[in-house]
């Protein structure tokens, strides 16, 4: 969004005014003046070594008071600026990243001056758009780590359940075992009680046959 502080034209004009006043009309003839064909071509910036000399040029001339801000379009953390310093009678066009001059150029043209303005702009937009992207990929990122962290606790506790049931099935084999022994001691007593007491039936029934013969021979004689 493009906000528009003030007028640039009646800007303009009272910064001929102003020079008009000082006697310095050669300005409006100067090298900075183009001609149409000039005012009809692309206007292409590069950044130059000049630029941060420029930024520190205009940090001290807005100091300094003179310098009044025309037009700011912010995207992201990006911002692009329009100022005209009134006592050089130049614009000022300036990128910025989070309050910090990036790059910084000066014209005394009005039209150049917008064209940069408007290039700028568009460099925000752009540069902002890759800043959302980040923003959304750090996030998808945050919340990948957060479901990482969710499995691995699912995961720990599920291999702590995993170690205690098969504790429980290795103590209850072991039991199991030792009931299975338990079982087999037990068989094999009730099997020997048995084979003893068909044993000792035997005896029993042999003494009682022999106590009725010898009854029976007692009566006899």
């Amino acid at each position: 969004m493009t906000k528009l502080i003030g007028r640039p034209m009646a800007v303009s004009g009272f910064a001929v005014a102003m020079l008009l006043a000082a006697g310095q009309t050669a300005f409006a003839q100067s090298a900075d003046a183009p001609n149409k064909d000039q005012a009809q071509q692309p206007v292409v910036v590069a950044v130059d070594a000049s630029s941060a000399g420029t930024a520190q040029e205009l940090q001290q001339r807005i100091g300094g008071g003179t310098v009044a801000a025309l037009r700011k379009t912010a995207n992201g953390s990006y911002e692009a600026q329009l100022l005209f310093d009134r006592q050089l009678g130049k614009y000022y066009i300036a990128l910025m990243q989070q309050g910090n001059y990036w790059r910084v150029i000066r014209t005394g043209d009005e039209v150049r001056a917008n064209a940069n303005y408007a290039m700028f702009v568009r460099q925000t937009e752009r540069l902002s758009d890759v800043e959302m992207q980040r923003a959304r990929v750090e996030t998808q990122k945050s919340q990948v780590v957060q479901k990482l962290v969710a499995a691995r606790e699912v995961e720990r506790r599920l291999e702590a359940d995993v170690g205690v049931a098969q504790e429980q099935a290795k103590l209850a084999a072991e039991r199991g075992q030792e009931e299975r022994s338990q079982v087999q001691d037990l068989q094999a007593q009730q099997g020997a009680a048995q084979a003893e007491l068909r044993e000792t039936m035997s005896r029993i029934a042999r003494l009682q046959q022999q106590e009725k013969t010898s009854g029976t021979v007692t009566r006899t004689r």
